[in-house]
């Protein structure tokens, strides 16, 4: 309920056009496109006007490239994972649910393992 009735996407692939929802008040109430094509759509030709001089989309184009660097290194700080802290917290019990260190009691361990 919360995705747009009408989205083109970057890809001009799979793009939304959908019925809609009750909470929609865009568009009036009905399909967008004919029949078969409730949903999803493609772009062949797509018509662009009023977007300004080459300066000015030069600067949207450095806006966006900004923000999807941004974007990026944020994505990258939070995928970044210390596997040596995961490890303390379950050997500290921390996660005393977790049967991940059990096979330690029934005495068939690797002997270097640490």
């Amino acid at each position: 309920e919360h995705d747009p009735r009408f989205h083109i996407t970057e890809t001009l692939e799979r793009c939304v056009a959908s019925s809609g929802g009750p909470r929609d008040s865009t568009f009036e109430s009905g399909p967008l496109l004919p029949g078969q094509w409730d949903k999803y759509f493609n772009v062949d030709v797509l018509e662009v006007w009023g977007i300004g001089g080459d300066d000015v989309v030069q600067e949207a184009v450095n806006a966006r490239e900004r923000h999807e660097g941004i974007a990026d290194s944020s994505r990258r700080r939070v995928q970044r994972v210390d596997k040596r802290q995961f490890l303390e917290d379950f050997q500290s019990g921390l996660h005393f649910d977790s049967k991940l260190f059990e096979h330690r009691l029934d005495g068939n361990v690797r002997h270097d393992f640490k």
